[in-house]
């Protein structure tokens, strides 16, 4: 390295030590900030208030929304006391026996239609756990004249929404659909209730999904745990003491003519419910549903099999290897007994099932 150079490297090295570094400040407190501030400096912006942190440089707020004010006022007291008045449904009757209850919203152009059948899980026999969603999931899955494809295609042509379920009371289907496509969607929810295919490669494909849920439902404790206080309430021989949706065992042991049966003994018109709310009146939708079910049936069931009572549990102090009331065990649920029903009857050959033992003679 030449003379000039290290002579040139030499007054580089002193004029960076003889720099002066800038020194930190210690922390200030928000008084002591706002003090040092000059007074000459502007704000940055003129509706912003500047706020500090306790070791940082000053922050400012956002800018207000011109609603601010108006958010910030009390709203002012009411003139009067609210009062809710629930909507009173029309009730009719159709000539099949269904009862139709219609509530009339013209606010949006949509109806919605609910079918509810007063039995459910405890319209299930012995050992046929699982039975009563197994119908419900059949339903909609076809019917003698349309297939899956083909009823799910018409569903999504009128933008109608169809679905179906069953709970411990109850099985239901339900549809909602647009004012316009009122006419067609009731055509196809009657088709659904009146004619279900129970084709077999259907019946198969909804087996393979419950029982996948029920294999998902063993990582579940609250599941499992709702299982086990069902037993230990009503008991292992009433229906409502299954395990919910079924076991593997009971699933796969469900015929088709399993579900054939159920759906014809309890799905019917005296037995249903038909709940209508939307943008429709009473005596249209009536007129829409009359023609739809003019080929239902009434047979079945006398009415006084559907109106069971909601059991009661009560502590008893004498043991018992069930501990459902007494009137779950003696078959003579909420007032349905062999006097009042005629031999036959499905609510009578179910009840008696389900405490483990038939009289002779009935069925």
């Amino acid at each position: 390295m030449t003379t000039p150079r290290i002579a040139a490297l030499l007054l580089a090295v002193l004029a960076a030590c003889s720099h002066e570094q800038p020194r930190p400040t210690p922390a200030s407190t928000p008084a002591a900030s706002s003090a040092t501030t000059p007074a000459s400096e502007p704000s940055a912006t003129t509706d912003s208030k500047a706020t500090t942190t306790q070791s940082g440089p000053p922050l400012y707020a956002a800018q207000e929304t011109p609603d601010a004010p108006f958010r910030a006022e009390k709203p002012p007291p009411l003139p009067g006391q609210l009062r809710f008045a629930a909507p009173v449904p029309v009730e009719r009757k159709l000539r099949n026996g269904a009862r139709v209850l219609v509530s009339e919203l013209h606010a949006v152009p949509i109806v919605s239609i609910d079918v509810l059948f007063a039995t459910g899980v405890n319209g299930e026999p012995l050992g046929k756990a699982g039975l009563a969603g197994f119908v419900a999931n059949m339903v909609t899955e076809g019917t003698k004249t349309r297939t899956t494809t083909q009823l799910a295609a018409e569903l999504d042509e009128q933008a109608t929404d169809l679905a179906a379920g069953a709970g411990n009371e109850t099985s239901r289907v339900r549809m909602n659909t647009l004012k316009e496509s009122l006419p067609k969607s009731i055509e196809l929810l009657a088709d659904v209730l009146q004619n279900p295919a129970f084709r077999p490669g259907d019946v198969d494909r909804i087996r393979k999904l419950k029982l996948a849920g029920l294999a998902q439902k063993q990582g579940s404790p609250g599941a499992l745990a709702a299982d086990e206080a069902a037993k230990l309430l009503y008991g292992e021989k009433h229906p409502w003491g299954q395990p919910a949706g079924g076991t593997p065992e009971t699933v796969e042991s469900i015929t088709v003519d399993d579900l054939r049966r159920f759906r014809e003994s309890w799905y019917r018109p005296n037995n249903a419910i038909i709940s209508v709310a939307g943008d429709v009146t009473a005596d249209e939708v009536v007129a829409l549903l009359s023609i739809a079910s003019a080929s239902g049936s009434r047979r079945g069931c006398p009415s006084s099999c559907f109106r069971r009572s909601r059991p009661s549990i009560t502590a008893s102090s004498t043991p018992s290897t069930s501990r459902a009331p007494p009137s779950l065990r003696s078959g003579s649920w909420g007032g349905c007994s062999r006097r009042a029903t005629p031999t036959g009857c499905p609510c009578w050959s179910r009840t008696r099932s389900w405490a483990g033992s038939s009289p002779a003679g009935s069925t």
